[in-house]
Protein backbone atom coordinates (compact mmCIF):
# COMPACT_ATOMS: atom_id res chain seq x y z
CA UNK A 1 0.00 0.00 0.00
CA UNK A 2 1.09 3.58 -0.47
CA UNK A 3 0.11 5.93 2.21
CA UNK A 4 1.74 8.13 3.83
CA UNK A 5 1.34 11.27 5.73
CA UNK A 6 0.79 14.79 6.29
CA UNK A 7 3.47 16.55 8.11
CA UNK A 8 3.46 18.43 11.09
CA UNK A 9 5.24 21.47 12.56
CA UNK A 10 7.57 22.73 14.64
CA UNK A 11 9.93 20.54 13.20
CA UNK A 12 14.09 20.48 14.42
CA UNK A 13 17.19 18.74 13.23
CA UNK A 14 18.13 15.54 13.64
CA UNK A 15 21.74 14.21 14.20
CA UNK A 16 23.37 10.58 14.55
CA UNK A 17 26.55 8.85 14.91
CA UNK A 18 28.69 5.81 13.60
CA UNK A 19 28.53 3.19 16.28
CA UNK A 20 32.44 1.78 16.45
CA UNK A 21 32.75 -1.80 16.97
CA UNK A 22 34.34 -4.53 14.51
CA UNK A 23 30.98 -6.53 15.51
CA UNK A 24 28.57 -5.81 15.17
CA UNK A 25 27.97 -3.37 12.48
CA UNK A 26 25.43 -0.74 13.61
CA UNK A 27 24.37 2.38 12.56
CA UNK A 28 22.41 5.03 15.13
CA UNK A 29 20.97 7.82 13.78
CA UNK A 30 19.19 9.86 16.47
CA UNK A 31 16.19 12.42 15.65
CA UNK A 32 14.10 15.31 17.02
CA UNK A 33 10.86 14.63 17.75
CA UNK A 34 8.70 17.33 16.19
CA UNK A 35 5.04 17.30 17.40
CA UNK A 36 2.45 19.66 16.56
CA UNK A 37 -1.41 19.95 18.70
CA UNK A 38 -3.32 22.02 16.29
CA UNK A 39 -2.46 22.12 12.82
CA UNK A 40 -4.75 20.68 10.18
CA UNK A 41 -4.21 18.67 7.66
CA UNK A 42 -4.16 14.14 7.87
CA UNK A 43 -1.41 12.42 8.74
CA UNK A 44 0.58 10.04 7.04
CA UNK A 45 -2.04 7.25 7.46
CA UNK A 46 -3.61 8.20 10.17
CA UNK A 47 -7.97 7.97 10.46
CA UNK A 48 -10.12 10.25 8.37
CA UNK A 49 -13.37 9.63 9.86
CA UNK A 50 -12.49 11.84 13.49
CA UNK A 51 -10.73 15.04 13.98
CA UNK A 52 -7.54 13.36 14.81
CA UNK A 53 -5.87 15.07 12.38
CA UNK A 54 -5.02 17.68 14.62
CA UNK A 55 -2.52 15.31 16.90
CA UNK A 56 0.53 15.25 14.93
CA UNK A 57 3.89 13.37 15.74
CA UNK A 58 6.71 12.87 13.96
CA UNK A 59 10.29 12.10 13.87
CA UNK A 60 13.01 13.68 11.81
CA UNK A 61 16.48 12.95 10.78
CA UNK A 62 18.67 14.97 8.58
CA UNK A 63 20.56 13.57 5.79
CA UNK A 64 23.69 14.86 3.79
CA UNK A 65 23.17 14.21 -0.58
CA UNK A 66 25.25 14.67 -3.28
CA UNK A 67 28.54 16.56 -4.00
CA UNK A 68 27.96 19.60 -2.77
CA UNK A 69 26.23 18.15 0.08
CA UNK A 70 22.82 19.81 0.52
CA UNK A 71 21.32 18.89 3.79
CA UNK A 72 17.30 18.55 4.28
CA UNK A 73 15.26 16.87 6.90
CA UNK A 74 13.02 14.16 6.38
CA UNK A 75 10.60 12.08 9.17
CA UNK A 76 11.27 8.29 9.47
CA UNK A 77 8.72 6.35 8.81
CA UNK A 78 8.42 2.22 9.45
CA UNK A 79 5.10 2.24 7.44
CA UNK A 80 6.69 3.02 3.82
CA UNK A 81 9.68 2.16 1.93
CA UNK A 82 11.09 4.99 0.03
CA UNK A 83 13.24 8.12 0.24
CA UNK A 84 12.10 11.27 -1.30
CA UNK A 85 12.61 15.10 -0.77
CA UNK A 86 11.07 18.36 -2.98
CA UNK A 87 13.16 20.25 -5.08
CA UNK A 88 13.51 23.45 -4.45
CA UNK A 89 11.29 24.79 -7.47
CA UNK A 90 8.77 22.51 -6.60
CA UNK A 91 5.15 23.35 -7.31
CA UNK A 92 3.78 22.95 -3.31
CA UNK A 93 0.61 24.09 -2.42
CA UNK A 94 1.87 25.16 1.24
CA UNK A 95 4.85 26.54 2.12
CA UNK A 96 5.80 23.95 4.49
CA UNK A 97 6.77 21.51 1.71
CA UNK A 98 9.83 23.66 1.39
CA UNK A 99 10.78 24.80 4.90
CA UNK A 100 12.79 21.66 5.98
CA UNK A 101 15.41 21.74 2.97
CA UNK A 102 15.46 20.55 -0.64
CA UNK A 103 17.30 18.75 -2.94
CA UNK A 104 18.59 20.09 -6.43
CA UNK A 105 19.86 17.45 -8.52
CA UNK A 106 20.80 20.10 -10.95
CA UNK A 107 23.81 21.31 -8.53
CA UNK A 108 25.18 17.92 -7.78
CA UNK A 109 27.56 16.60 -10.37
CA UNK A 110 27.25 12.65 -8.60
CA UNK A 111 23.58 12.81 -9.40
CA UNK A 112 21.96 10.09 -12.39
CA UNK A 113 18.95 10.75 -13.49
CA UNK A 114 16.81 7.65 -13.79
CA UNK A 115 14.41 8.46 -16.26
CA UNK A 116 11.35 7.18 -14.25
CA UNK A 117 8.56 8.75 -12.29
CA UNK A 118 6.97 8.39 -8.62
CA UNK A 119 4.12 9.16 -7.57
CA UNK A 120 2.73 9.32 -4.03
CA UNK A 121 -0.60 9.41 -2.85
CA UNK A 122 -2.04 10.94 0.82
CA UNK A 123 -5.06 9.45 2.05
CA UNK A 124 -7.01 12.78 1.79
CA UNK A 125 -6.77 12.69 -1.88
CA UNK A 126 -3.28 14.90 -2.00
CA UNK A 127 -0.02 13.82 -3.81
CA UNK A 128 3.34 14.30 -3.71
CA UNK A 129 4.83 13.52 -8.02
CA UNK A 130 8.65 13.75 -9.11
CA UNK A 131 10.96 11.55 -10.48
CA UNK A 132 13.52 9.06 -9.44
CA UNK A 133 17.42 9.49 -9.33
CA UNK A 134 20.38 7.84 -7.35
CA UNK A 135 23.33 10.05 -5.65
CA UNK A 136 25.65 9.47 -2.63
CA UNK A 137 24.12 9.56 0.95
CA UNK A 138 26.71 11.04 3.20
CA UNK A 139 25.91 9.23 6.54
CA UNK A 140 27.12 10.47 10.53
CA UNK A 141 30.43 8.86 11.32
CA UNK A 142 32.43 8.92 7.81
CA UNK A 143 30.20 6.60 5.92
CA UNK A 144 28.96 6.90 2.38
CA UNK A 145 25.72 5.45 1.04
CA UNK A 146 27.01 5.11 -2.74
CA UNK A 147 24.55 5.94 -5.22
CA UNK A 148 21.67 5.23 -3.45
CA UNK A 149 17.76 5.45 -5.30
CA UNK A 150 15.18 8.56 -4.01
CA UNK A 151 12.57 10.38 -5.16
CA UNK A 152 13.16 14.30 -5.82
CA UNK A 153 9.64 15.55 -5.70
CA UNK A 154 8.79 18.59 -7.70
CA UNK A 155 4.58 18.63 -7.47
CA UNK A 156 3.56 18.76 -3.76
CA UNK A 157 0.34 19.38 -2.53
CA UNK A 158 -1.00 19.59 1.30
CA UNK A 159 1.21 19.82 4.34
CA UNK A 160 3.68 16.99 3.29
CA UNK A 161 7.74 17.13 2.80
CA UNK A 162 10.00 14.87 3.18
CA UNK A 163 10.09 10.90 3.83
CA UNK A 164 12.37 8.24 4.89
CA UNK A 165 10.71 5.28 4.40
CA UNK A 166 12.12 2.01 5.93
CA UNK A 167 9.09 -0.83 5.41
CA UNK A 168 9.82 -4.03 3.38
CA UNK A 169 10.54 -3.04 -0.57
CA UNK A 170 6.96 -4.43 -1.77
CA UNK A 171 5.88 -0.71 -0.85
CA UNK A 172 8.08 0.77 -2.97
CA UNK A 173 6.30 3.35 -5.22
CA UNK A 174 8.02 0.90 -8.16
CA UNK A 175 6.46 -1.87 -7.04
CA UNK A 176 2.88 -0.52 -7.48
CA UNK A 177 4.08 1.29 -10.87
CA UNK A 178 5.84 -1.71 -12.44
CA UNK A 179 6.07 -4.17 -9.72
CA UNK A 180 10.01 -3.60 -9.60
CA UNK A 181 11.73 -3.36 -6.39
CA UNK A 182 14.87 -1.81 -5.60
CA UNK A 183 17.33 -1.77 -2.37
CA UNK A 184 15.71 0.76 -0.24
CA UNK A 185 17.64 2.73 2.96
CA UNK A 186 18.13 -0.50 5.19
CA UNK A 187 18.74 -2.88 2.32
CA UNK A 188 21.26 -0.73 0.62
CA UNK A 189 23.10 -0.36 4.29
CA UNK A 190 23.34 -4.01 4.34
CA UNK A 191 24.51 -4.66 0.41
CA UNK A 192 27.07 -1.50 0.94
CA UNK A 193 28.47 -3.16 4.12
CA UNK A 194 27.68 -0.56 6.51
CA UNK A 195 25.14 -3.17 8.41
CA UNK A 196 25.25 -6.71 8.90
CA UNK A 197 21.22 -7.27 8.58
CA UNK A 198 17.93 -5.49 7.57
CA UNK A 199 16.52 -4.73 10.76
CA UNK A 200 16.37 -1.75 13.30
CA UNK A 201 15.19 -1.06 16.26
CA UNK A 202 13.25 2.06 17.12
CA UNK A 203 13.30 4.13 20.72
CA UNK A 204 10.80 6.80 20.98
CA UNK A 205 11.29 8.38 24.48
CA UNK A 206 9.31 9.18 26.83
CA UNK A 207 6.30 12.04 26.02
CA UNK A 208 7.86 14.90 26.49
CA UNK A 209 11.48 14.14 25.10
CA UNK A 210 12.12 15.62 21.87
CA UNK A 211 14.34 13.23 21.23
CA UNK A 212 14.92 9.75 20.17
CA UNK A 213 16.69 7.06 17.96
CA UNK A 214 16.65 4.22 15.43
CA UNK A 215 19.41 1.42 15.34
CA UNK A 216 20.06 -0.06 11.91
CA UNK A 217 20.82 -3.81 12.88
CA UNK A 218 21.40 -3.32 16.49
CA UNK A 219 19.31 -3.59 19.73
CA UNK A 220 20.50 -1.51 22.84
CA UNK A 221 19.57 -3.67 25.66
CA UNK A 222 19.32 -0.48 28.02
CA UNK A 223 16.33 0.74 26.72
CA UNK A 224 13.64 -1.74 27.69
CA UNK A 225 12.55 -3.46 30.90
CA UNK A 226 11.71 -7.67 31.05
CA UNK A 227 12.62 -9.78 27.82
CA UNK A 228 12.18 -8.51 23.98
CA UNK A 229 9.39 -10.59 23.35
CA UNK A 230 9.70 -12.19 19.76
CA UNK A 231 6.61 -12.31 18.02
CA UNK A 232 6.27 -13.43 13.68
CA UNK A 233 5.57 -10.80 11.17
CA UNK A 234 1.59 -11.35 10.85
CA UNK A 235 1.10 -9.91 7.77
CA UNK A 236 3.00 -8.03 3.92
CA UNK A 237 3.45 -5.10 6.48
CA UNK A 238 6.06 -4.56 9.83
CA UNK A 239 2.39 -5.82 12.08
CA UNK A 240 2.16 -8.25 14.59
CA UNK A 241 -1.32 -9.92 16.39
CA UNK A 242 -2.51 -9.43 19.59
CA UNK A 243 -4.07 -11.32 21.68
CA UNK A 244 -6.51 -9.23 23.11
CA UNK A 245 -7.53 -5.41 23.85
CA UNK A 246 -8.69 -4.57 27.71
CA UNK A 247 -10.18 -1.44 28.64
CA UNK A 248 -9.83 -0.55 32.42
CA UNK A 249 -9.78 -4.32 32.95
CA UNK A 250 -12.68 -4.65 30.70
CA UNK A 251 -11.71 -7.09 27.62
CA UNK A 252 -12.83 -5.60 24.61
CA UNK A 253 -12.29 -9.21 22.54
CA UNK A 254 -9.77 -8.27 20.11
CA UNK A 255 -7.67 -10.75 18.14
CA UNK A 256 -6.23 -8.57 15.29
CA UNK A 257 -2.89 -7.56 13.28
CA UNK A 258 -1.90 -4.41 14.23
CA UNK A 259 1.03 -1.97 12.24
CA UNK A 260 3.27 -0.75 14.02
CA UNK A 261 3.73 2.40 12.27
CA UNK A 262 6.04 5.14 12.90
CA UNK A 263 4.65 7.29 10.35
CA UNK A 264 1.40 7.28 12.27
CA UNK A 265 0.23 9.10 15.79
CA UNK A 266 -2.67 7.70 16.45
CA UNK A 267 -3.89 4.45 17.61
CA UNK A 268 -6.19 3.73 14.66
CA UNK A 269 -8.80 0.53 14.45
CA UNK A 270 -10.96 -0.42 11.60
CA UNK A 271 -13.64 -1.44 14.00
CA UNK A 272 -15.63 1.75 14.63
CA UNK A 273 -17.00 -0.62 17.96
CA UNK A 274 -14.01 -0.21 19.76
CA UNK A 275 -12.96 3.83 19.33
CA UNK A 276 -16.47 4.30 20.56
CA UNK A 277 -16.43 1.76 23.70
CA UNK A 278 -12.70 3.67 24.27
CA UNK A 279 -14.64 7.54 23.37
CA UNK A 280 -17.13 6.45 26.30
CA UNK A 281 -14.59 5.59 28.53
CA UNK A 282 -12.86 8.63 28.48
CA UNK A 283 -16.20 10.84 27.95
CA UNK A 284 -15.08 11.95 24.57
CA UNK A 285 -17.56 13.27 21.97
CA UNK A 286 -17.76 11.88 18.32
CA UNK A 287 -15.27 13.98 17.25
CA UNK A 288 -12.01 12.63 19.47
CA UNK A 289 -12.23 15.74 22.45
CA UNK A 290 -12.29 14.66 25.51
CA UNK A 291 -11.38 16.64 29.14
CA UNK A 292 -8.10 16.64 29.73
CA UNK A 293 -8.10 15.34 32.79
CA UNK A 294 -8.27 11.61 32.24
CA UNK A 295 -7.08 9.35 35.27
CA UNK A 296 -3.55 7.89 35.59
CA UNK A 297 -4.61 4.78 37.33
CA UNK A 298 -6.88 3.25 34.56
CA UNK A 299 -5.10 1.60 31.17
CA UNK A 300 -5.67 0.72 27.92
CA UNK A 301 -3.91 -2.40 27.69
CA UNK A 302 -2.21 -4.19 24.88
CA UNK A 303 -1.89 -7.72 25.20
CA UNK A 304 0.55 -9.88 23.28
CA UNK A 305 2.17 -13.54 24.03
CA UNK A 306 4.22 -12.85 26.89
CA UNK A 307 3.97 -9.16 26.96
CA UNK A 308 1.37 -6.62 28.42
CA UNK A 309 1.75 -2.89 27.74
CA UNK A 310 -0.59 -0.02 29.59
CA UNK A 311 -1.33 2.88 28.40
CA UNK A 312 -2.90 5.05 30.75
CA UNK A 313 -5.74 7.29 30.07
CA UNK A 314 -3.63 10.11 30.66
CA UNK A 315 -1.90 9.22 27.84
CA UNK A 316 -4.25 8.65 25.56
CA UNK A 317 -4.57 13.01 25.57
CA UNK A 318 -2.80 15.54 23.89
CA UNK A 319 -4.09 19.41 24.46
CA UNK A 320 -6.22 21.17 21.40
CA UNK A 321 -6.93 24.63 21.19
CA UNK A 322 -10.21 24.24 23.56
CA UNK A 323 -9.79 25.32 27.10
CA UNK A 324 -10.21 21.94 29.21
CA UNK A 325 -10.54 19.33 26.26
CA UNK A 326 -7.95 17.27 24.83
CA UNK A 327 -7.57 15.04 21.49
CA UNK A 328 -7.73 11.64 22.09
CA UNK A 329 -5.25 9.79 20.49
CA UNK A 330 -7.49 7.21 18.94
CA UNK A 331 -9.35 6.95 15.73
CA UNK A 332 -11.52 4.99 13.71
CA UNK A 333 -9.54 4.12 10.08
CA UNK A 334 -12.44 4.03 7.80
CA UNK A 335 -12.16 2.69 4.51
CA UNK A 336 -9.74 -0.03 5.21
CA UNK A 337 -9.60 -2.61 7.37
CA UNK A 338 -6.25 -2.35 9.22
CA UNK A 339 -5.15 -1.11 12.62
CA UNK A 340 -2.11 0.91 12.52
CA UNK A 341 -0.40 1.76 16.12
CA UNK A 342 1.72 4.92 16.13
CA UNK A 343 3.51 7.26 18.62
CA UNK A 344 0.51 6.83 21.20
CA UNK A 345 1.74 3.37 21.49
CA UNK A 346 5.05 3.01 20.38
CA UNK A 347 6.55 5.62 23.10
CA UNK A 348 5.63 2.90 25.53
CA UNK A 349 7.77 0.27 24.18
CA UNK A 350 10.72 -0.61 22.37
CA UNK A 351 10.62 -2.44 19.11
CA UNK A 352 12.88 -4.13 16.95
CA UNK A 353 11.81 -4.67 13.55
CA UNK A 354 14.12 -7.84 11.73
CA UNK A 355 13.25 -7.39 7.73
CA UNK A 356 14.77 -10.85 7.10
CA UNK A 357 13.47 -13.18 9.89
CA UNK A 358 10.16 -11.54 9.26
CA UNK A 359 9.80 -11.05 13.29
CA UNK A 360 9.45 -8.45 15.81
CA UNK A 361 10.69 -7.45 19.11
CA UNK A 362 8.59 -6.00 21.77
CA UNK A 363 9.05 -4.85 25.34
CA UNK A 364 8.05 -2.18 27.64
CA UNK A 365 10.47 0.87 27.13
CA UNK A 366 12.83 2.01 29.75
CA UNK A 367 13.76 5.96 29.49
CA UNK A 368 17.53 6.33 30.09
CA UNK A 369 20.68 7.71 28.43
CA UNK A 370 22.39 4.76 29.03
CA UNK A 371 23.31 2.25 25.83
CA UNK A 372 24.07 -1.30 25.41
CA UNK A 373 24.20 -2.14 22.18
CA UNK A 374 24.11 -6.04 20.79
CA UNK A 375 23.84 -7.31 17.74
CA UNK A 376 20.11 -8.97 16.66
CA UNK A 377 19.75 -12.70 17.55
CA UNK A 378 16.46 -13.42 16.21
Amino acid sequence: MLFKYLSAAFLAVAQGAIIKRDSPKTLKLDFHVAVNGTANGITKRDSVDYDLQNIQTEYLIELTVGSDYQHFSVALDTGSSDLWIPTPDAVCTNDICLAYGSFDPRTSTSYTDLNTVIKDYYVDGTFAFGDYGKDDVHLPGGNTLNQFQFGSMNNISGNVHGLLGIDFPIFESTSYQSGEIYNNFPMALKAQNIIDQVSYSLYLNQLDAETGSIIFSGIDKAKYTGDLVVLNISTNDVSVKTNDLVLNGQSLNFQDDIILDSGSTNINFWDKNIVDQIYQELNSNSNGLAPCDQPSDKFLTFKFDGLEVDIPYSDLVRPSNQAGKCWVGVGYYGGVKENLVGDFFLRKVYVAYNLESRKIGLANAKYTDEEDIVDFWF
